[in-house]
């Protein structure tokens, strides 16, 4: 008779584990090095993020840059923004210095949307549900008077039957929050509720909805004399930018490249204040195609009697100035703090305007000098960094890049060389 095996060492599933069990048991797997764990234990130097996911192993730590005066209803603000691409912080930097007059933003806030999507069988007459929807509106204010209390709460229902199916549109104001998780709980309150009374409706789904609901508007006008030191040239650079505008607006292929660049901004400060750039970017997306076209989101004019360019956007903003990672995170917080401590809406508004200048500095480049001349010095700072040189050595090597337009690694490694060698 053999002896017993000994149990197999079954480890418990990853996220339950510590965050140094799951490194341990990554090394033991042969998927990390012992070096590695290491370097990924002490990448974490804020311990909320490990409890902010799923599976943390490490923490990714991109840059936070600020732009330094951007004016938006007349005041003066700091703006963080999270983004390891510095063409893109140079830009807004750039748009908020040409926009010598400001930009005027006005926040729409009403709500956002949920779905119910409900079942019947062959025999409820829909009637029934529409005369409970008054009951519905008082539950949910009876269950989330919290949310009433602080200006939000359910403003509105709308059904749509289609034989035995029935949606359920459901608006909720979220007050200072982006208010997705509330919305799903009410609509859970209103399910609930809905197959009690009614046994014949079985819901299918019940989700929030990221359609654009949340909107921003924003202008700046731009003195001609902003746009460079030639007054001849820079009118033609003012009716190239509405050129531009206005082909974006016939060509796909242009407006969703001049969307890009807006949101280049706009997710930069989004996620340096804590808020979801994916909800963002869906809802901007969305918004850009409500015509049934893809359209750009900024538009363009040139006012030759008063020497202006002049440009306009709307963005959907499903943004929260409380809760979320927000309160949960001292570098959040300390970014808002930045900002002024801004309310939701003065929060979408610095957004909005953030994207409107980072628009305008790609169109000014494009109609100017072109886009790549400053991007690629910039993008020679970052290739110098990887392939090596020192905070005194980049300067230099940046300025060999750029003279010899070359910005490959293996020319710049090359050159570093050379430089050291010459010392």
């Amino acid at each position: 008779m053999t002896a017993q095996q000994p149990a197999l060492n079954v480890p418990r599933k990853i996220y339950q584990m510590s965050v140094d069990e799951r490194l341990r048991y990554l090394v033991d797997q042969g998927s990390l090095s012992k070096e590695s764990a290491d370097a990924y234990r002490a990448s974490i130097v804020d311990d909320a993020a490990a409890r902010m996911s799923e599976n943390v192993i490490g923490e990714l730590v991109s840059p936070l840059a600020v732009v330094t005066d951007l004016l938006v209803n007349g005041e003066h603000c700091l703006v963080p923004m999270t983004t390891e691409e510095p063409s893109v912080v140079a830009a807004a930097n750039h748009g908020a210095r040409m926009a010598t007059g400001g930009f005027a933003a006005a926040s729409h806030r009403d709500g956002i949307y949920g779905q119910i999507l409900l079942d019947s069988n062959d025999r409820f007459d829909w009637r029934r549900l529409t005369a409970h929807v008054p009951e519905l509106i008082r539950l949910v204010a009876r269950q989330f008077a919290s949310l009433s209390m602080r200006g939000g709460g359910l403003t509105n229902i709308d059904m749509h039957e289609d034989g035995l199916t029935c949606e359920l549109l459901v608006k909720v104001g979220t007050a200072e929050a982006m208010g997705a998780n509330i919305v799903n709980s009410i609509l859970e309150c209103m399910v609930h509720d809905i197959e009690s009374v009614f046994p014949q409706l079985n819901a299918v789904m019940a989700i929030v909805s990221n359609y654009p609901s949340q909107l921003v508007d924003v202008e700046t006008r731009v003195p001609f004399a902003q746009l460079g030191k030639d007054r001849e040239r820079n009118a033609l650079i003012a009716h190239n930018i509405a050129r531009m505008a206005d082909f974006a607006e016939r060509s796909p292929y242009r407006a969703v490249t001049n969307n890009k660049g807006i949101m280049n901004g706009v997710d930069a400060v989004v996620a340096a204040c804590g808020n979801d750039t994916r909800a963002v970017e869906a809802a901007c997306h969305q918004l850009a195609a409500l015509s049934g076209r893809y359209m750009p989101l900024s538009h363009w004019s040139v006012d030759d009697d008063a020497q202006h360019l002049v440009g306009t956007m709307r963005l959907a903003l499903p943004i929260g100035a409380v809760g979320g990672a927000i309160a949960s995170r001292s570098a959040i917080m300390r970014n808002m703090e930045l900002m002024g401590s801004p309310n939701v809406k003065r929060l979408g508004e610095i957004i909005a305007a953030t994207g409107l200048a980072n628009n305008l500095a790609a169109l000014h480049a494009l109609a100017g000098e072109g886009i790549q001349h400053g991007h690629m010095r910039l993008q020679a700072a970052q290739t110098a960094i990887a392939v090596g040189a020192t905070a005194d050595e980049t300067p230099q090597l940046v300025s060999r890049m750029v003279a010899a337009s070359e910005y490959s690694e293996s020319w710049a490694a090359e050159q570093l060389a050379d430089m050291r060698d010459g010392r």
